[in-house]
């Protein structure tokens, strides 16, 4: 299904910050590693060829909720990744909350791996050493 922002069933509408169709400066990124883990997600889940849609919204403290699932529905104003030869697809509300991203997957613990985001437009976010 679409990821639109809403996160899930309490919908919530994501709304710009500008009304204009403003393309984020700085794209958001994808490592190899990121990469390799969607490309072996689709393989498992029978999803080879679909989009990976990422979506974003700002939570109350500042943080942002990130979301993400296979799609295979394209929309005017959706910015379009290629890396690694993954299609990384992000919805026209959550540009500006990705600007400057990079997505990585990584072993956060011995044994424990998952997906991050490194924003700095989260309240939280500070740059690796």
């Amino acid at each position: 299904s679409r990821l639109d922002g809403s996160m899930g069933s309490n919908s919530v509408n994501i709304v710009p910050l500008t009304h204009t169709n403003k393309v984020p400066t700085a794209r958001p990124a994808i490592t190899p590693a990121a990469a390799e883990k969607i490309q072996a997600s689709a393989a498992e889940g029978d999803m080879q060829g679909l989009a990976m849609s990422v979506a974003a919204k700002r939570n109350p403290d500042g943080t942002i909720h990130y979301g993400m699932g296979f799609d295979d529905n394209a929309l005017d104003g959706d910015i379009h990744i290629n890396a690694g030869g993954v299609d990384v697809v992000i919805g026209e509300s959550s540009h500006l909350l990705l600007e400057g991203t990079t997505m990585d997957f990584v072993e956060i613990e011995p044994g424990t791996w998952q997906f991050i985001f490194m924003n700095p437009n989260d309240a939280n976010y500070s740059p690796p050493a």
